[in-house]
């Protein structure tokens, strides 16, 4: 029979050594070792978590780009530069 304190140094451990499963867990409300847990896939996590910081650091760099908006001032009819990712988006609907 385990220990309690056994268990939670194993489930500590698991969580340091697999932080991207915990991440997970965390974001779809999982719990440790639950039939789900179980069932997942560790390269369907990482894809999940790489997906996500992507798009976190795309919407951090958008907005920094972005000029303010300043009542009064600046060139409403301005023109926009777009790359090949704006225009794949926008051809596909999403932004």
């Amino acid at each position: 029979m385990y220990r309690n304190d056994s268990l939670k140094d194993f489930v500590c451990s698991w969580n340091n050594k697999f932080p991207i499963d915990r991440w997970w867990r965390q974001k779809h409300q999982v719990a440790f070792n639950s039939s789900v847990h179980r069932d997942s896939c560790f390269i369907d996590m990482y894809f999940e978590f790489l997906e996500d910081r992507l798009w976190e650091k795309a919407v951090r760099q958008q907005e920094k780009d972005e000029d303010p908006y300043i009542p009064g001032r600046g060139n409403f009819l301005k023109k926009i530069h777009l790359n090949h990712r704006h225009l794949k988006r926008e051809n596909l609907g999403q932004r």
